[in-house]
C-alpha cells in the first residue's frame, strides 16, 4: 500500500530531490 498512490509517488519525488 502506497506503492500505487499518488501521495506515495509524489513523497518519493519529493525525497529524490531533497
Amino acid at each position: 500500500e502506497g506503492f500505487t498512490s499518488p501521495t506515495a509517488f509524489l513523497m518519493q519525488t519529493i525525497s529524490k530531490f531533497g
